[in-house]
């Protein structure tokens, strides 16, 4: 499984750009384009997949 990234960006280009970016390099991508609603996809994600989650030894979060 390929890791995924969460892109949180209120210009709905270059969203959707980094988006399309992000899959052609083999991630998964889960996009938003507020921190409220970036928040809300990455709870959302992690309450869907909290078992792989907790078999992962070590997780990362970038913001930039």
């Amino acid at each position: 499984m390929s890791p995924t990234i969460l892109i949180v960006d209120d210009d709905d280009v270059t969203r959707a750009g980094l988006t399309e970016l992000l899959l052609n390099a083999g991630y998964q991508a889960v996009s938003a384009n507020s921190l409220q609603d970036g928040l809300r996809a990455l709870k959302e994600r992690s309450e869907e997949h909290t078992s792989e989650l907790q078999s992962q030894s070590t997780i990362s979060y970038a913001v930039f």
